[in-house]
């Protein structure tokens, strides 16, 4: 686990090693923070980084076979560009903390055989198979959730 300080609100957030460092790569992960030995609550990060614009809206799980959204809200998934020019692109995120039904989901992931998760978007969709390595991160950070007292 990647242990990260937050001095100001004195909380300490955890993520997996494999999680994405920063917002412009793609990614899906979980965390989790410890403020005052209270665990804060699981949550779950998707990220999108790439040449075109989705306009993410929803997020849509087929976990062999079974269908599971998160929808963004009203406003979608969250947006940015780089003013890079040497690397152009795009990314969309989506952050929010996981309620248990959400937290079970979670579960069926990890233990599936085949999860796809499409980024509908309002111009277009991507589909992304979760990878094992992916899968293995998400039960890393669980089980880390669990052992430091969260509930699920």
């Amino acid at each position: 686990m990647v242990k990260t300080v937050d001095e100001v609100e004195g909380i300490t957030w955890y993520q997996d090693k494999s999680a994405p460092k920063y917002i412009n790569e793609n990614g899906i992960y979980a965390y989790f923070g410890i403020q005052n030995d209270s665990v804060s609550g699981l949550y779950l990060k998707i990220q999108y980084a790439g040449q075109d614009w989705l306009f993410i809206k929803n997020y849509v799980f087929n976990i062999d076979g079974m269908k599971f959204e998160i929808d963004p809200g009203l406003m979608g998934a969250e947006s940015d560009m780089s003013t890079d020019l040497n690397n152009p692109g795009v990314w969309e995120y989506h952050d929010e903390l996981l309620d248990s039904k959400q937290i079970e989901k979670l579960q069926q992931i990890i233990a599936s055989q085949k999860t796809i998760m499409r980024l509908e978007g309002n111009q277009r969709n991507k589909d992304v198979v979760l990878s094992a390595e992916q899968k293995s991160s998400l039960k890393r950070t669980l089980d880390a959730y669990i052992a430091a007292g969260g509930e699920i």
